[in-house]
C-alpha cells in the first residue's frame, strides 16, 4: 500500500509518499508525477520503507529531471545516495 500527499511549499510542490514504492505503486507514482510535471517537485521519503528494482528507476528518473529528495529512512536513503552520485 502507498499514499501520496501533497502540499505547496513557496513555488515548489511537496510530495509526502508513505508505504511500500513497489509494484503498481511505482505506476501509480509515475502517474502523480506527470500530472505534476512541470512543477518543482520534492518528494518526502521519510515514511517509504521499501522500494524494488522499477521504484528505484522511477526515483533516478525523477531525480534526473531535478526532482528534490529528503527525509529518506536508511534503507531508502542508500538507494537515494546511489542514484545522486556523479556519473550514474
Amino acid at each position: 500500500m502507498m499514499r501520496i500527499y501533497t502540499r505547496r511549499l513557496g513555488n515548489r510542490m511537496l510530495l509526502l509518499i508513505e508505504g511500500s514504492l513497489a509494484g503498481e505503486f511505482v505506476a501509480e507514482l509515475e502517474r502523480y508525477w506527470m500530472q505534476l510535471s512541470p512543477c518543482a517537485l520534492t518528494i518526502d521519503l521519510s515514511d517509504v520503507f521499501t522500494t524494488d528494482r522499477a521504484g528505484r528507476r522511477l526515483l533516478r528518473s525523477m531525480h534526473e529531471s531535478g526532482v528534490k529528495f529528503r527525509g529518506a529512512r536508511l534503507a531508502i536513503q542508500d538507494v537515494v545516495d546511489e542514484i545522486a552520485k556523479p556519473g550514474k
